[in-house]
């Protein structure tokens, strides 16, 4: 990633500029390239500052206003998939995410998830518990 020019060097184009010095001129002086003069002469005009702009990205799928319906999600069916805090999502925000999405919010939110375990899953199961008592009984 490419760091801002420094807003010393962003003075000084702008002086340059407004002293008649061309855009090939200022480049070569300062050692830049002509286009990010062209941008920071035309970013100054526009809006009569020297500042870098907010870096793009995309904006978020879930709003912070959004949260504790996902918080809800989680809180109600505390053993949720992450294909089942999806779906959820869908059903009740209207909003596709991926399972990454998904992760990654729950992640940001600090939730975790309490999956029932295979173990606990089968301990329930009537064939465990007849070997259980088999076991104990021997």
């Amino acid at each position: 990633m490419v760091s801002p020019t420094p807003m010393e060097v962003r003075a000084c184009i702008i002086e340059a500029h407004n002293d008649g010095y061309t855009q090939i001129e200022i480049s070569e002086r300062y050692d830049i390239s002509q286009s990010t003069v062209s941008k920071l002469i035309k970013k100054f005009t526009r809006d009569r500052h020297l500042l870098p702009g907010k870096a793009k990205g995309n904006a978020p799928l879930i709003k912070k206003d959004e949260y504790d319906t996902v918080r809800d999600i989680v809180r109600e069916k505390p053993d949720i998939t992450l294909a089942g805090v999806q779906e959820q999502i869908l059903i009740r925000l209207n909003k596709s995410v991926s399972i990454t999405t998904a992760w990654k919010l729950l992640d940001r939110l600090n939730l975790r998830r309490k999956k029932k375990s295979r173990y606990a899953e089968e301990r329930d199961r009537e064939d465990v518990k007849k070997k259980e008592k088999i076991t104990l009984t021997r």
